[in-house]
């Protein structure tokens, strides 16, 4: 099995918002639109419903040769 890294990246980019990115070697699927509640005994399915439930926006880019970068713009509030 190979190893298989994963970054984050949150920085701010616009007054009062926060960009967070996560990057990941697997680029085979799409990232579909939570649409159910993975249930408690679930292993994943949870990363969508956050991203929905507390963001402004949220999407997937492609990340050449391989893999992806979800990201998701948060609103920030001041200090």
């Amino acid at each position: 099995m190979p190893q298989e890294k994963i970054e984050a990246n949150p920085r701010r980019e616009e007054p009062g918002t926060l960009r967070i990115e996560v990057t990941g070697p697997r680029g085979d699927r799409a990232p579909q639109p939570p649409t159910t509640d993975p249930g408690p005994a679930a292993d994943s399915g949870r990363g969508l419903l956050l991203a929905e439930a507390l963001s402004t926006r949220w999407g997937c880019d492609p990340r050449l040769p391989s893999g992806k970068t979800m990201w998701a713009w948060c609103a920030m509030e001041a200090p």
